[in-house]
């Protein structure tokens, strides 16, 4: 940016970083977790998420707006249209070669070059191939089934054609109670508010703990088969595509 004329600072948004592990999670085991805060939704307070301003937003506020378009242009390229209308910028693989700095940068992220994306494109779809045969191996199947039963059992609902899902019930559970936003910002902005009652608020973090609990004891037993099929096809898949693997890894 700095050699096409114009000032920039690199900068993250702290909002797209990821979450860190909750504090209270720490030595507990899954169940303890689902016992005790259920999915943290109600039960623990949102991650504070520290508001840093992009640097380079009061700089761009002091240029005309022909020179604002060309910094935006210099910095991102021009947009794509997306669904509905919607303007996006492009970077990544799908803009290889795209004259704006942010693709730059993320072409120069890659000491040996670029891979090669035909092989990378062929090593992903054989990942979600190896995706799709553990998820259709017939004993993964049957404990699926044995796990939607046991939530259906516990009395997790589920619309037609869908399977069941708990934490979906206890949404449905927690509107039913008069919350339209049961998320962690709109159940912490409506109990500081003080219009929800305490047994209501009792109740909902009630439900949150045992839903999730529930969850955890039918989604168990399915997690152990998965995750065995899927350590038996993933030593098949590396004894037939290791070569591929390291070409890619290689590359990257």
């Amino acid at each position: 940016m700095r050699r096409l004329g114009f000032e920039y600072v690199a900068w993250v948004d702290p909002s797209l970083l990821p979450s860190p592990t909750p504090l209270e999670y720490a030595g507990l085991t899954s169940r303890e977790i689902a016992e005790r805060f259920g999915w943290g939704i109600s039960t623990l307070e949102p991650p504070a998420v520290e508001h840093v301003p992009d640097p380079n937003d009061a700089y761009v506020q002091t240029l005309d707006e022909a020179t604002a378009e060309a910094y935006i242009e210099a910095l991102r390229g021009a947009p794509s249209i997306g669904d509905g209308g919607v303007l996006f910028y492009e970077v990544g693989f799908a803009a290889v070669g795209a004259d704006n700095c942010q693709q730059r940068a993320f072409e120069a992220g890659f000491e040996n070059g670029l891979p090669d994306l035909d092989r990378l494109a062929l090593l992903e779809e054989l990942l979600d191939d190896l995706t799709l045969q553990v998820e259709s191996h017939p004993d993964v199947v049957q404990a699926r089934e044995e796990r939607n039963c046991c939530l259906r059992d516990a009395g997790v609902g589920a619309p037609h054609g869908e399977e069941p899902s708990a934490r979906r019930q206890w949404l449905d559970d927690t509107r039913g109670l008069g919350i339209e936003d049961p998320t962690w910002s709109g159940l912490r902005e409506l109990h500081g508010s003080g219009l929800i009652e305490r047994h209501v608020w009792a109740a909902v973090q009630e439900m949150e703990r045992s839903l999730a609990t529930i969850e955890l004891r039918c989604a168990e037993p399915y997690q152990d088969v998965s995750e065995g099929v899927q350590s038996i096809l993933e030593r098949r898949f590396l004894d037939e595509h290791y070569a591929l693997l390291v070409e890619v890894k290689d590359g990257l």
